[in-house]
């Protein structure tokens, strides 16, 4: 792909800089994600938000979202305002490459920051940060943090996209997903439910199959897909499982995959496992 090809040329170049640039491209990588990071940490939940999950809050939901929360809750569960997770996977554009990352999620209002170094280039990281804060989606990328390789923020588009990957991943802190305002489900089938995030102006929603024992099996939707720096709305799906774990009373997916459906078929672009969870608890 095209930007496999900017990144090896533009590696070069930043190689040829020398030692100094470099670590100076790092640390300003470094002080954006912390800036943003500090945002989201930054706005406390609403006044009068819950402090523990109750079954009476499933009442009226349809029956897949009712199973779900039965699988992934207990009763008396605290309810989480934030969760940080570090990730390992492999990321793919032509070929596969292996990432870390680090991603901080807000639970009430909606946001998150994800902060990831790929091994696109032997030797020579991409540094890639997406994020949504205050209904606004952000997406950027520079080879080891000096240069921009992507660099996209304020369209309604990509915050609707980004939006969506909250909603996603929300899986990863169930009690977010739990009927409140700007949460609401409705009904599909007897294994599907739709599930729809409103923060602001910004809108996302989603079909999530659900077992019958309650597993979340996929996710489905039409979501932004840069092209060329055009967010382009294109079929998309989350698989969770078949592995999951128990952090905190909450049984959460022990690894996941992504994937956009081309014209040429299914084709996954991501593949991630959690490595370590923490939460924090609505105060």
């Amino acid at each position: 792909m095209r930007l496999l090809g900017t990144i090896g040329i533009t590696a070069g170049g930043v190689l040829a800089a020398g030692a100094p640039a470099v670590a100076l491209g790092l640390g300003r990588w470094r002080a954006d994600a912390a800036r943003a990071v500090e945002r989201l940490i930054e706005t406390p939940p609403p006044s009068g938000t819950p402090r523990r999950y109750d079954r009476a809050m499933l009442e009226g939901l349809p029956a897949p979202a009712r199973r779900y929360f039965a699988f992934a809750l207990t009763e008396g569960q605290p309810l989480v305002h934030r969760a940080r997770i570090a990730w390992s996977g492999e990321f793919r554009l032509k070929a596969w490459a292996p990432f870390t990352a680090t991603q901080l999620w807000r639970a009430e209002p909606p946001g998150f920051v994800w902060d990831a170094k790929i091994a696109m280039v032997p030797l020579v990281p991409a540094h890639v940060r997406d994020g949504y804060a205050g209904g606004e989606g952000e997406m950027r990328a520079a080879v080891l943090g000096l240069v921009p390789i992507v660099d996209q923020r304020g369209s309604k588009t990509l915050a609707e996209s980004a939006l969506l990957r909250w909603l996603g991943e929300a899986v990863w802190l169930p009690t977010a997903l739990l009927p409140r305002d700007g949460i609401a489900w409705s009904p599909v089938s007897d294994s599907t439910a739709r599930v729809t995030v409103t923060d602001g102006a910004c809108t996302a929603s989603l079909e999530l199959d659900v077992a019958p024992d309650g597993r979340p099996l996929r996710a489905r939707a039409l979501r932004g897909r840069d092209v060329d720096g055009t967010q382009v709305p294109t079929p998309w799906e989350g698989t969770y499982g078949p592995a999951f774990m128990v952090v905190n009373g909450m049984r959460i997916p022990a690894e996941s995959e992504v994937a956009w459906f081309l014209p040429e078929g299914r084709q996954p672009y991501w593949r991630g496992r959690p490595v370590q969870v923490a939460y924090a608890f609505a105060p």
